[in-house]
């Protein structure tokens, strides 16, 4: 979030940043900008599976192990990794 940037002419912290794959730029209260992954996910039960081959609870949990790993994991098939079905 740019806090106090927006109405600002001091340059955003973020512009300079490259964040990885899902992650997002925060800027603290001292004005250092960091990259973040989104910290939670609904647990709501709705297995995909990934790119990686592995299965997820849903596709936000999918995401955020993409970004703790600094991956891009995108969905491969909804369901459980190993249940495709060619149609």
């Amino acid at each position: 979030m740019d806090k106090g940037y927006f109405f600002s002419k001091r340059a955003n912290p973020c512009d300079s940043l490259q964040c990885g794959p899902y992650q997002n730029c925060d800027i603290d209260l001292l004005g250092i900008a960091t990259c973040q992954c989104d910290a939670a996910c609904e647990k709501a039960v709705r297995l995909v599976c990934g790119s990686d081959e592995q299965t997820y609870l849903n596709e936000c949990e999918m995401r955020k192990q993409g970004c703790i790993l600094k991956k891009s994991i995108k969905l491969a098939y909804r369901g459980e990794c190993g249940n495709s079905f060619s149609v």
